[in-house]
């Protein structure tokens, strides 16, 4: 079994992956979307057997992504296993010497130490990074998920620092200031754990448009994974820039001797913004299933345009949306969908669960 769940995350990312026997699954949790998150996460972290939960991932530092996560580290009624990982590339992580918002990544990095978590432990407590040439990174976790980083590079990561030093600087802080970090934690209670479109798209009209890629420096610097288990697969593409991950997947399948990398569902990256989903990573890849988390709420996401690029590019594409938004409706259309051969899923169709 192979099962990803996109958690409901209102604009952000809480994904809750399980593979393995029913009886036997291991966990993997990648990013924690919002405050809200954090509560479900606790209660679902609770109920698993020791050992279960093998890694946590922080793709990189937007709200988005990691406010869920701050106080499920810091609240000291959530045990985690002692051999869990977690990968995060913090401040001493954005230089190839090893020299958020940049004050959550702080002060996550900072209750990672203080936890005495195993931190990039499978990359010897220094970078989640690809290099510039040579083969991708790879591994299996223990329980026999095999995963395949997609980005960020050193570019990326020195681009996120120069983001880094500005944010922090503009609290009066230094970046890799631990103490002062936790200090700046405990002053959040915001932070802290608590006790208790229009429905009219043309699809051609859309795809004709000009693409441009995001070039938002925390986004670039997102972790992004390919995953497999027993001959299934999923991409797990954070908010990482279309431009380096098309890149990595044409270098993986060279590695394979493909022409393009298959796999059997894409969690889109940065929930369908219409800047991270390009015509040449569609075609890199061979996928039929593709996966949004956002309910619509800040950016509007997923944008037309990213899905008419789907739909265009994937003849028989499933859309997998965990939410039933103003933003989303407009693809549950069944004469849209005959015309073009797609086919919508809602949570009330079980689109928040992708089983393989």
């Amino acid at each position: 079994m192979l099962r990803l769940e996109m958690l409901p995350a209102q604009f952000g990312d809480a994904l809750w992956l399980e593979y393995g026997p029913r009886n036997d699954s291991r966990v993997v949790i990648v990013d924690c979307g919002f405050k809200s998150n954090y509560r479900e996460l606790k209660q679902r972290i609770e109920q698993l057997r020791p050992g279960q939960l093998e890694l946590l991932v922080l793709t990189h530092i937007d709200d988005d992504h990691i406010r869920g996560a701050i106080p499920l580290l810091a609240d000291a009624g959530v045990t985690f296993p002692s051999d869990m990982e977690v990968w995060f590339n913090g401040w001493k992580h954005l230089t190839p010497s090893d020299e958020l918002g940049a004050a959550q990544g702080e002060i996550f990095g900072a209750l990672i130490e203080r936890g005495g978590m195993r931190w990039n432990s499978s990359w010897g407590g220094r970078s989640v990074v690809i290099p510039d040439a040579g083969e991708l990174p790879s591994g299996m976790l223990p329980g026999g998920l095999k995963w395949t980083l997609l980005s960020p590079n050193w570019q990326k990561l020195a681009d996120l620092r120069t983001f880094w030093r500005s944010k922090v600087a503009e609290l009066g802080l230094e970046a890799g200031d631990a103490h002062a970090f936790l200090e700046l934690f405990e002053e959040r209670s915001d932070l802290q754990p608590d006790d208790t479109l229009g429905d009219g798209v043309d699809i051609d009209q859309l795809t004709s448009q000009l693409f441009e890629e995001d070039d938002k420096a925390p986004n670039g610097s997102s972790i992004a994974l390919l995953v497999e288990f027993e001959g299934k697969s999923i991409l797990l593409a954070g908010d990482a820039h279309p431009g380096l991950l098309t890149h990595s997947l044409r270098r993986l399948a060279r590695q394979q001797g493909r022409s393009t990398i298959a796999v059997d569902a894409f969690k889109v990256a940065h929930h369908g913004s219409r800047k991270n989903t390009s015509p040449e990573l569609l075609r890199a890849l061979t996928c039929r299933r593709f996966l949004f988390s956002s309910n619509g709420a800040k950016h509007g996401h997923p944008s037309p345009e990213c899905v008419a690029r789907i739909v265009k590019s994937a003849p028989g594409a499933t859309l997998h949306f965990n939410y039933r938004s103003a933003t989303n409706r407009c693809w549950d259309d069944s004469m849209k969908q005959s015309e073009h051969g797609y086919r919508a899923l809602y949570p009330e169709d079980g689109g928040n669960i992708t089983e393989l």
